[in-house]
C-alpha cells in the first residue's frame, strides 16, 4: 500500500471538473487514458498504466471522470484492482481530493494504516482545462475522445455534439 501512495499520481483537484451527461460511447481504455494525459498536459511514459479509482467502467457518469483517474507504475497496477486495501486506499484519496464517489458507492473511510502513507504529490492544476482539451483534441480529431465530443458532446460542450471539434 505505501508503494502504491508514494508512486500514484493524481490530477490536482484544482483541474478536475464535474458535470453531468448520461450519453457514452462505448470503446476500450482509450479515451480514460487520453483524459488524464490531456488534463495533465503530460504524454504517456514508458511502465505507465492508468487506473480506474472506482471499477464502473460501465457507468457513463465515471468512465472518463477525472476523479476516477490515477495514474500507476505498471508494476504497481495490479494491484489496484485485486488488493482490497489498496482499491479502499485509492478510493478514499480521491475522496480526499475531489469530494466525489460514483452514486450508491458508501463511504468506506480509509483503510488501517492509510494515515501514515506519504502520497505522491498531485499533477500542477491546470488553470483553464477547458482550453487544454479542446487543443488536444483538435491535434487529435480521429482519437475515440474527441469523437464522442463532437458527435455526442462531453461536458464542455454541455453534453451535447461539438461542432468545433
Amino acid at each position: 500500500m505505501a508503494a502504491v501512495a508514494a508512486h500514484t499520481v493524481f490530477l490536482h483537484p484544482d483541474t478536475v471538473v464535474l458535470g453531468d451527461g448520461r450519453r457514452a460511447w462505448a470503446d476500450d481504455n482509450g479515451p480514460p487514458t487520453d483524459a488524464f494525459l490531456w488534463a495533465a498536459e503530460r504524454r504517456k511514459g514508458r511502465d505507465v498504466q492508468f487506473c480506474h479509482v472506482w471499477a464502473r467502467s460501465d457507468s457513463v457518469d465515471a468512465y472518463t471522470a477525472l476523479w476516477n483517474l490515477c495514474a500507476t507504475p505498471a508494476f504497481l497496477a495490479k494491484t489496484t484492482d485485486t488488493d482490497p486495501v489498496v482499491g479502499r486506499a485509492l478510493r478514499h484519496r480521491a475522496w480526499e481530493l475531489f469530494g466525489v464517489r460514483p452514486e450508491g458507492e458508501p463511504d468506506e473511510g480509509p483503510p488501517p494504516g492509510y494515515g501514515d502513507l506519504a502520497w505522491a504529490p498531485t499533477t500542477e492544476p491546470v488553470a483553464d482545462l477547458e482550453a487544454v482539451l479542446r487543443a488536444q483534441m483538435r491535434r487529435a480529431p480521429k482519437r475515440s475522445a474527441t469523437q464522442a465530443a463532437r458527435e455526442l458532446g462531453w461536458l464542455f460542450s454541455g453534453w451535447t455534439p461539438d461542432s468545433e471539434l
